[in-house]
């Protein structure tokens, strides 16, 4: 909750760093470790909204901060883990997220300790290519908008994989290609 000034004019700060991302000009990667501050920047207003019961850990590994990835891509991941996967859980309500490379791969990771979901469900969603169907909500539209973004960019080769069971939580994946950057995104 906002108790004073201070925290009106923290959170006012931090959404209008979101709001200029999401606005601004007209790349379409940025550099890892900026996609990181815009996620910190939402965690710690989702942790607002949520009384403090959200908790995180983010951990990459310094030699791949500069790497490009496309932007505000986490965003509707990490909010996905929250509507859906951490709704209902009281306390100790966790999300992880880790990037590393693998297999030259730059592959990015959101774990959640939630509910999680039957993985049929999970196929079905990032496979399907219609449009919205009947009853769905906008985050499974974006989960699936991601997987198209990912492949306008680079190619079916790289896109999103969802692995859960039922009380288990999430693990969601990103495979990127990865290009070890000398200039800044």
């Amino acid at each position: 909750k906002l108790s004073g000034q201070e925290d009106i004019v923290r959170v006012i700060r931090m959404l209008s760093h979101l709001l200029r991302a999401s606005l601004s000009g007209d790349k379409q990667e940025i550099a890892l470790k900026q996609e990181l501050i815009y996620i910190r920047y939402y965690l710690e207003l989702q942790k607002i909204v949520a009384g403090g019961r959200i908790t995180w850990d983010i951990a990459v590994d310094e030699e791949i901060e500069d790497s490009p990835v496309p932007k505000l891509i986490l965003q509707p991941i990490v909010e996905n883990a929250i509507i859906h996967g951490l709704d209902g859980i009281l306390d100790d309500a966790i999300i992880i997220i880790t990037a590393g490379i693998k297999e030259e791969r730059l592959v990015l990771e959101v774990c959640d300790n939630g509910k999680g979901a039957e993985q049929e469900v999970i196929d079905a969603l990032l496979n399907e290519e219609e449009g919205q169907t009947e009853g769905e909500d906008r985050t499974h539209i974006g989960i699936r908008s991601i997987q198209k973004r990912l492949h306008i960019l680079y190619g079916s080769a790289y896109g999103l994989e969802m692995h859960s069971e039922p009380g288990n939580g999430m693990v969601v994946r990103l495979n990127l290609p990865y290009t070890k950057r000398t200039d800044r995104c």
